[in-house]
């Protein structure tokens, strides 16, 4: 049985144990970038965590699961767009109990079975004030548990911290270790398969950052590094590829907006966003690429050396205007296969 925080060094085998290495390496280091492009153009709304503030926000939350029931042998679902309060939260949920992110546009009765399947007992939503649409919809969910299994609805708003006040002063140790135990489970993620019906598979924080690294690997991350994500976080790719690859390696996230490529200013300024915050790898599902692709570059790309796309077959058409789209001095080289796209960026 773990504990939630304790002041004796990490047990090899979790993501929270490379982040809490860089938190003390490079305190300051950017960590995750939100962003939240307008339509209006105006200058996009920012906020920037250092891997100092993401280890500080991922214990206070930690403490706070904790406080309302949270179990190691439960579940945290967590019915949130991709905010940074959704990022510290799936790290959170990993150190009292295990993560379950969920995707909004499924049915009450398909996230329902999931809840129950995965033995949640508390599910997070937004507040009415910061999402109406997800707050209803998870109160449905919640409501159809009811005769199935106890569950505790933690109403939320945006920010990576907890509100209350007497949450933020329960720990006196900033940067206490994490104390896990790489074969317990840090999340679930669902997946219908073929048959279209609430499926879970498992996770436990050695896999996940068995697969951190993996993917950490084959892109030659490093601590320079700046990934763009837009992806879902109830996704692998999304939440192990785009984001916690990134801190195994001492990268950064820049987190394109609560909804990532459903949000139009995403698309329309996403060249303006690489630029400013100095992106270096690109990329998204194939209809993501093939959108952005679309818009004009009258920015400086040039800090951007790799791009990827996965989750659905690449045609080989959207391969070469990929691989021949302009970046600085030089350009985009495609390798890979037709179910995925990785370039490597080679100066002229």
């Amino acid at each position: 049985m773990r504990d939630a925080f304790q002041s004796q060094p990490l047990v090899a085998g979790s993501v929270l144990e490379a982040l809490a290495q860089h938190a003390v390496r490079r305190p300051d280091a950017a960590a995750l970038i939100h962003v939240e492009p307008r339509l209006d153009g105006n200058d996009h709304d920012a906020l920037e965590l250092s891997y100092t503030d993401l280890l500080r926000a991922t214990q206070h939350w930690a403490n706070r699961l904790a406080a309302v029931g949270a179990r190691q042998d439960g579940a945290i679902a967590l019915l949130l767009t991709n905010t940074p309060a959704h990022y510290v939260l799936m790290l959170a949920s990993g150190v009292v109990s295990s993560s379950l992110s969920l995707n909004p546009l499924q049915s009450v009765e398909y996230l329902a079975q999931l809840l129950c399947a995965a033995g949640a007992d508390i599910l997070v939503v937004p507040t009415p004030q910061d999402d109406e649409k997800l707050n209803l919809l998870g109160h449905a969910v919640a409501s159809l548990c009811e005769s199935r299994r106890k569950l505790t609805v933690l109403e939320i708003g945006t920010s990576p911290w907890p509100e209350a006040a007497d949450v933020l002063t329960t720990n006196t140790t900033p940067l206490a270790r994490l104390a896990i135990d790489p074969s317990d489970t840090a999340a679930w993620f669902h997946t219908g398969g073929t048959t279209g019906a609430p499926k879970l598979v498992r996770h436990s924080h050695e896999q996940q950052k068995i697969a951190a690294m993996a993917f950490a690997a084959a892109a030659n991350l490093g601590e320079n590094d700046r990934l763009a994500n837009g992806l879902p976080l109830f996704h692998v790719a999304g939440a192990i590829c785009s984001s916690r690859a990134l801190w195994v390696s001492g990268g950064c996230v820049v987190n394109l907006s609560s909804h990532g490529f459903r949000n139009p200013a995403v698309i329309d300024f996403y060249w303006d966003i690489v630029s400013k915050y100095e992106v270096t790898i690109a990329g998204g599902v194939p209809t993501a690429v093939a959108t952005v692709l679309e818009q004009p570059v009258t920015a400086d790309i040039s800090k951007l050396r790799c791009g990827y796309a996965g989750g659905a077959p690449c045609s080989a058409s959207l391969q070469v205007r990929f691989a021949e789209y302009p970046s600085g001095g030089g350009r985009l080289a495609r390798v890979g296969s037709e179910r995925s796209l990785a370039c490597s960026f080679e100066r002229a």
